[in-house]
């Protein structure tokens, strides 16, 4: 939620499945910070496009686009490793070409890269977007 915050996500509905992890309450730590997020109990195994569509239902009132990740997944376009910091305004500049108006355009898809858990046994202390140093490597982030 922070890190696509952080490139120009302004809601989020996450769709908990049953999970055991604490979600309800880093839902409400997420609110309180100001992130707009919500979440809908989806407690049924392997309907994940069943999720997809009822998302875009019922959500379609409060949003223009939306994207379906799940939240171990980070859109990123090869045109923001010149910024340093991320800004609202990357996502929704990196998806169209120049000129296209977002009104007529039905669907954007990203290429999908796996990079699996690069040798890592815990979880990187700057966050899994920002990679650690392991015997003088990047591991994070890189295809091992």
């Amino acid at each position: 939620v922070t890190y696509h915050a952080s490139v120009g996500v302004e809601k989020f509905i996450l769709y908990d499945n049953d999970s055991n992890d604490g979600l309800d309450r880093t839902v409400q730590e997420l609110n309180r910070a100001g992130y707009d997020v919500r979440m809908i109990y989806w407690p049924w195994p392997k309907t994940q496009e069943a999720g997809f569509s009822h998302c875009a239902l019922c959500a379609e009132h409060i949003c223009q686009w939306m994207a379906f990740i799940d939240v171990d997944e980070f859109i990123l376009s090869p045109g923001w490793m010149d910024h340093r910091k991320p800004n609202p305004s990357m996502l929704m500049s990196s998806l169209l070409p120049k000129g296209t108006n977002p009104a007529r355009v039905g669907q954007v898809s990203v290429k999908c890269v796996e990079f699996g858990p690069s040798n890592q046994t815990e979880h990187p202390v700057q966050g899994v977007t920002q990679g650690t140093r392991a015997a003088g490597s990047l591991t994070a982030g890189t295809s091992q």
